[in-house]
């Protein structure tokens, strides 16, 4: 992943575990990225320059995209049609794991 500035200069470049599908930003400034074909999501620090945390999603969810609302984030999975949802508390910033109990959109009280 590269950022780049308005005249296509690349001031700094952040290897990912994998091709992003879809990127997010969080309040705090760092990234989530989604990751397919490795089953997972990375948050990124770009300050840090780097992948602070990967969180796996599970064998064959084949997670494409997600986005942030308030304190959850929500994640789609094209292996099982799904979207699920999680608290913005990932292990690296303190909280609890997207996949220790994942509820389908439709379960979810509103926000």
């Amino acid at each position: 992943m590269s950022l780049i500035d308005t005249d296509a200069n690349v001031l700094k470049r952040i290897e990912l575990p994998g091709v992003p599908f879809g990127l997010t930003p969080l309040r705090d400034g760092r990234l989530l990225a989604v990751l397919k074909n490795e089953e997972m999501v990375a948050v990124v620090d770009p300050e840090a320059g780097g992948v602070v945390a990967t969180l796996p999603v599970g064998f064959g969810s084949m997670p494409m995209s997600c986005a942030v609302y308030g304190d959850r984030c929500f994640l789609t999975l094209g292996g099982s049609s799904e979207i699920i949802e999680f608290p913005l508390e990932l292990p690296a910033i303190g909280g609890p794991h997207p996949m220790d109990g994942p509820a389908p959109i439709s379960a979810l009280p509103p926000p």
